[in-house]
């Protein structure tokens, strides 16, 4: 029996990361800072793990367009919470970029997957 390929390994998790709407312009060096995320976060699972972003103000594939992203809708927080809901099975947890607590696009993404019962971590960032 031939071993499994490793381009056939299943990823464990699946990891959507939202950031501030203006992070590319708020993070004193935001390339470098999501080098180092995906370095650490990937490493730390050990390559069981996989990045994925939101499309529109909230993600990051304006900065590493090697991100997939999922599609969402942000023309209001109504519109943004219930396109992440009807994606929670697409993902396992959520990974928010952000200096804002009370941001409400970013509120309603961590309600969506508390709801879902998943996990979310927050992180911030150096500013310029």
């Amino acid at each position: 029996m031939d071993p499994i390929p490793a381009e056939a390994t299943p990823i464990a998790s699946i990891i959507l990361v939202v950031a501030d709407s203006n992070f590319a312009n708020l993070c004193k060096d935001p390339v470098e800072y999501i080098s180092l995320l995906k370095e650490r976060v990937l490493t730390k699972r050990q390559g069981d793990a996989m990045l994925y972003t939101v499309t529109g103000k909230y993600g990051i594939s304006n900065i590493d367009n090697t991100i997939p992203t999922l599609d969402v809708e942000d023309r209001n927080k109504t519109l943004f919470s219930q396109t992440l809901e009807n994606s929670t099975m697409l993902f396992d947890e959520l990974m928010v970029i952000s200096v804002h607590e009370n941001d409400p696009y970013i509120l309603a993404a961590k309600e969506v997957v508390t709801t879902a019962s998943k996990t979310s971590t927050h992180y911030k960032y150096p500013r310029k």
